[in-house]
């Protein structure tokens, strides 16, 4: 099979299984661009600048009141490692499915990481006849690619008529569940999603819901190298 074949593989089941993350992001996205408005009066390319350069997921609804306060660049820049610190856990999975996208692909794949995009990455193997590598670039490029346009689609909207995002946020849940939804189907093993459930209920007891993901994501972590052989051993078995 020739290159560009495979490659036009690629993209087309990128765009195929990144669709709802398609409409999850888009709302999101619009929701921002919304507040990025109503709070401190920047325009569209202000919201496409932060969300091409930033690209944070809720980071970036926690810098608005902070630009809108005239925060320091400092105190944004660490609020936004310690937020997004996670990905420095989970990430470490990805060596391997990034490699594979070139030296300059694997740095934007890095960037890139959204927890959607590492449930992509991880729970959907390229299909059959396409490009490994173009079809992890191409998740990463187009979820970015919504997450932009929502987000300047909601800046415009807000721009030019009164628009109030309340409650749209909960569309971020909903997209969780359906990518949940889908590793539910396809792995045999079911240990991990119990792993996860509990490890969620104890961060939320040990430190509230304030401040649980961090210490949910050591706790899976330790959880799945301890049972690291088991797990093994029920993959094997599958479904």
């Amino acid at each position: 099979m020739d290159k560009r074949k495979s490659r036009r593989i690629a993209f087309r089941a990128a765009l195929r299984v990144t669709a709802p993350v398609l409409w999850g992001y888009l709302a999101i996205g619009i929701t921002f661009g919304c507040m990025l408005y109503v709070q401190t009066g920047h325009g569209w390319p202000v919201a496409m600048m932060m969300s091409l350069l930033l690209y944070a997921g809720a980071m970036q609804f926690a810098a608005v009141p902070l630009i809108a306060q005239g925060a320091p660049l400092g105190q944004i820049a660490l609020l936004t490692l310690l937020v997004n610190a996670r990905h420095m856990v989970y990430g470490l999975s990805l060596f391997d499915t990034f490699a594979r996208c070139g030296k300059m692909g694997k740095l934007y794949a890095i960037f890139g990481l959204t927890d959607e995009a590492y449930a992509l990455h991880t729970g959907v193997p390229p299909p059959p006849g396409a490009d490994p590598g173009r079809f992890t670039l191409w998740i990463t490029v187009l979820c970015q690619s919504y997450w932009v346009i929502g987000g300047i689609t909601g800046n415009v909207i807000a721009s030019m008529v009164r628009f109030d995002p309340r409650g749209i946020e909960f569309t971020l849940t909903a997209l969780f569940l359906v990518i949940l939804h889908g590793q539910w189907q396809q792995f045999g093993a079911k240990l991990p999603f119990a792993v996860g459930l509990d490890a969620g209920i104890a961060a939320i007891a040990l430190v509230g819901s304030g401040n649980m993901l961090l210490v949910a994501v050591a706790i899976v972590l330790c959880m799945m190298v301890a049972l690291r052989a088991k797990l093994s051993a029920k993959t094997e078995e599958g479904p």
